[in-house]
């Protein structure tokens, strides 16, 4: 005794499957690209690297003609953002003891650990910190 005949699906279910399934796919990519976007201040903002932006977060400006300045970032969060004086070289050095991330518009991220400071270079002069204890920025 033989089995009774399968029949084919009809084409639009066929079309029916393929669109479901790129929906699914295209729903799932724009929500996680979503979930990545750093949004700007004012709003809720993102966390980076799984830190939270620090709830009382400041910009840190180089006060005019000044070109050493010592901050006191969070461990536990993000700084606001540094922003050293256009044109300049820069170099973080952390505590004594210690290390500080830093975080760049682009999303890079670098770690400096004490006793090795790093001069950062010209093109990423916008920045988050993240460290225990006082870091002193130097531009030159």
């Amino acid at each position: 005794m033989v089995g009774p005949e399968l029949k084919t699906p009809p084409k639009w279910a066929w079309w029916v499957v393929i669109i479901g399934t790129l929906s699914v796919f295209g729903a799932t990519v724009v929500s996680l690209q979503l979930e990545r976007r750093p949004q700007h201040a004012g709003g809720t903002q993102a966390p980076l690297s799984g830190y939270p932006i620090c709830a009382d977060e400041k910009n840190i400006d180089f006060p005019e003609g000044q070109t050493t300045i010592k901050v006191a970032p969070r461990l536990e969060c993000w700084s606001g953002w540094v922003i050293t004086p256009p044109g300049t070289q820069y170099r973080l050095d952390p505590p004594k003891g210690g290390w500080v991330e830093a975080r760049f518009l682009d999303g890079s991220e670098f770690r400096v650990v004490a006793g090795q400071p790093a001069d950062v270079g010209v093109r990423r002069g916008i920045f988050r910190l993240r460290v225990m204890g006082p870091v002193t920025i130097v531009a030159k």
